[in-house]
């Protein structure tokens, strides 16, 4: 984006056009244009796990959930791809949040009822 090449063939390089479209390069930043919110931050793979680390142990230990971490990083300005993955992944591998999860009391299948055409039939 920043050299101006494209690709020779010219269905990749209106793909391209239309792809860059959503983006905008400011001071060697990339950002992504959003309609309802102000530019969003484009980060690294580096940046974002800090960034994610950040949200999700949070000063007070709140330890959110997958989909509020990548939420909150929207909301504060930042943007890559993987977001919800990454979200994913970093509450799988934290230890206190795998220890303190809540517990789920369902059964593991549905209940089926079990029809009797007469009661003592059994005896």
């Amino acid at each position: 984006m920043k050299d101006g090449d494209l690709s020779q063939d010219p269905r990749k390089a209106y793909k391209l056009k239309q792809r860059s479209l959503r983006f905008i390069l400011i001071e060697g930043f990339l950002y992504k244009r959003s309609l309802s919110r102000p530019l969003l931050k484009f980060l690294v793979p580096k940046q974002s796990d800090f960034v994610l680390r950040e949200i999700h142990e949070d000063c007070v230990g709140n330890h959110l959930g997958t989909y509020f971490i990548a939420r909150k990083a929207l909301l504060v300005g930042y943007f890559w791809p993987t977001m919800q993955k990454d979200a994913r992944n970093l509450v799988i591998s934290c230890n206190s949040c795998q220890r303190h999860v809540k517990l789920q009391h369902q059964p593991a299948a549905m209940m089926k009822a079990i029809v009797v055409a007469c009661l003592f039939e059994k005896w």
